[in-house]
């Protein structure tokens, strides 16, 4: 009788996993781009404001995931008064004292995509960045940039485009942060810690 061959199957290594609460569409596709074989990333952007991101992100927690982040900006504005500072840095203290990690933007996610271009060190509010964007990808941003296609392909945009610079993106945004080091993070404006969710998610796929 011919012996059976034995199969062999190769080990599979796992990727880490990422588990990723986000604020809005954008962030949510921007981050799915990163998923392939060498990364696990599960983006989530549930209904809710950034407090019940933060609570979503604590309960998801059963140990089966290497990291778990929440994404959300302060989109300030005026008509809720200072309320909303204090709320904000104090979602920030919470996510972090739960072993979340917080990836923040001061004013909008969008300085994110505008330091692939530029380095952005004054005052800004969203309306700023929409502009930035709207010329740089000759749409308008606030009404096509939004769409989900779009949100989904801008990782592919950016790194098809010359102009811009992951890498550079990086750099800028570990500068404005040192630069605003010593204050709350709601009066860090300009500053994003996106890199450092970006930064963990490249090195993840590079191991």
């Amino acid at each position: 009788m011919a012996r059976q061959k034995k199969k062999h199957r190769k080990a599979i290594q796992r990727g880490k996993r990422f588990l990723i609460f986000c604020e809005g569409q954008t962030e949510r596709l921007y981050f799915k781009s990163f998923h392939d074989k060498g990364v696990s990333v599960e983006p989530r952007d549930p209904n809710g404001d950034r407090k019940q991101l933060v609570k979503d992100a604590i309960n998801s927690d059963d140990g089966s995931y290497d990291q778990i982040w929440v994404v959300f900006d302060l989109d300030y504005l005026p008509a809720k008064g200072n309320a909303q500072l204090t709320e904000f840095d104090a979602t920030i203290s919470k996510a972090r004292a739960a072993g979340i990690r917080v990836a923040y933007s001061v004013d909008a996610f969008e300085l994110w995509f505008c330091l692939h271009y530029a380095y952005v060190n004054t005052r800004q509010e969203r309306a700023y960045y929409y502009q930035q964007l709207s010329k740089r990808w000759s749409i308008n941003y606030e009404r096509e940039g939004k769409k989900a296609k779009f949100c989904l392909g801008i990782r592919a945009l950016l790194e098809n485009d010359e102009a811009a610079s992951e890498e550079e993106a990086i750099k800028r945004a570990k500068k404005l942060l040192a630069t605003h080091s010593e204050e709350p993070p709601h009066r860090q404006n300009p500053v994003t810690t996106v890199f450092e969710l970006v930064e963990e998610l490249l090195s993840s796929k590079q191991g």
